[in-house]
């Protein structure tokens, strides 16, 4: 009986040292992605910051098109006027008397 003690005891001390020999590899793993976790943390802030600079940008781009829209937009309608004034008086010089309009 005391012989099959010891071989359980034996055999239980094998596989204690297994299991621990697992659990520290788990325990390495974990902490490895631990790391990566922060390391992508810290990646995903840098990206957030970066985005939000590019947004400042657009943003500000935005404001200067709408800008350039609005000043085209009163340039052509003052070019309309010009050019319906022009017609205007050619039409008055070009009218031959007697016509009327």
């Amino acid at each position: 009986m005391q012989e099959r003690v010891s071989a359980m005891e034996h055999e239980l001390a094998i596989v204690a040292k297994e299991v621990t020999a697992k659990l520290d590899e788990h325990t390495a793993l974990f902490r490895e992605l631990g790391r990566d976790v922060r390391e992508q943390g810290r990646d995903m802030r840098e990206v957030k910051a970066r985005l939000a600079v590019v947004d400042t940008r657009l943003n500000g781009l935005d404001e200067r098109l709408d800008s350039l829209r609005e000043e085209m937009r009163e340039k052509f309608e003052a070019q309309d006027k010009k050019l319906e004034q022009i017609l205007l008086l050619l039409t008055t010089f070009t009218t031959k008397p007697g016509q009327g309009n």
